[in-house]
């Protein structure tokens, strides 16, 4: 394992984007330093269980990484930990632990990169799409509401990506109507490309079915419970495809992911 640091990080921003959703900056210039896009850290959100706070520290991917030894953090609000978390202003201080996990592979070859993203799974794809800049892109990005649409193209706005952008809505009030692999499929049929995605599971599994019919190697960022973050309580298992075995085969998507290819994932 690459070098974890435990480091109380002060809050420089916790910005409201959109019903929910939150974008937390904090200070941490040594994880910024080394970590790359698609690892994630454990933050603990609040005070230890003894004072009533969350027993353990909660899991996120780290969304960019600042210069400034700034990390930032997208987050919805679901659970007692992000309400914590939602509360927090500029000066108060978070634990973390990280970076965690694997990350992207950025080795594209002479193919075109098409990162696909829905909803919340936005998260791990802007430091992405910085770190892939003077690349041939596509970002593809579907969400329920146009709202959310909205909020990610701000913050796309800020991030230092050049590529074409794709956006689409359920509501279809402000955006074509549709699903985020209903644009990524039709991009596919010009030919293949190095496909990124994060978002939920079902969409990841219709991304693997796109991609195994194009010909196209793909990446999938997998969301999952974890207790420790550090492979030791195995609650992040991902069953894969187990090239005919018996027995089910398991990786832990703290240690071996949370970025696996798309082809190693029993669907």
């Amino acid at each position: 394992m690459a070098e974890v640091f435990i480091k109380v990080c002060p809050v420089l921003e916790n910005q409201r984007l959109a019903e929910r959703t939150f974008l937390m900056r904090l200070q941490a210039p040594e994880i910024a330093a080394v970590a790359k896009p698609g690892q994630f850290i454990m933050v603990q959100t609040g005070p230890g269980w003894r004072q009533g706070g969350p027993l353990l520290r909660r899991p996120f991917s780290l969304h960019r990484l600042g210069p400034s030894g700034e990390i930032s953090l997208l987050y919805r609000v679901v659970g007692m930990g992000t309400r914590l978390m939602e509360r927090m202003d500029p000066g108060d201080k978070l634990e973390v632990v990280g970076p965690l996990g694997r990350g992207f592979n950025l080795h594209l070859g002479d193919t075109q990169a098409y990162l696909a993203a829905g909803g919340i799974g936005l998260a791990p794809m802007i430091a992405l799409a910085e770190a892939l800049t003077g690349q041939p892109s596509k970002f593809f990005y579907g969400a329920r509401t146009s709202d959310e649409v909205d909020a990610f193209l701000g913050l796309l706005g800020q991030a230092s990506y050049a590529g074409e952008i794709i956006v689409i809505s359920e509501d279809g009030l402000r955006f074509p109507k549709g699903m985020v692999t209903e644009p990524l499929a039709a991009a596919l049929k010009a030919g293949p490309a190095s496909i990124f995605a994060c978002g939920p599971r079902p969409m990841l599994a219709q991304v693997a079915v796109l991609a195994r019919e194009a010909g196209s190697p793909a990446q999938v960022s997998l969301e999952a419970h974890m207790a420790c973050g550090l492979g030791a309580c195995l609650s992040c298992a991902v069953e894969l495809a187990s090239s005919g075995r018996d027995e089910p085969v398991y990786a832990r998507a703290c240690v071996e992911g949370p970025v696996f290819s798309a082809e190693e994932v029993r669907w």
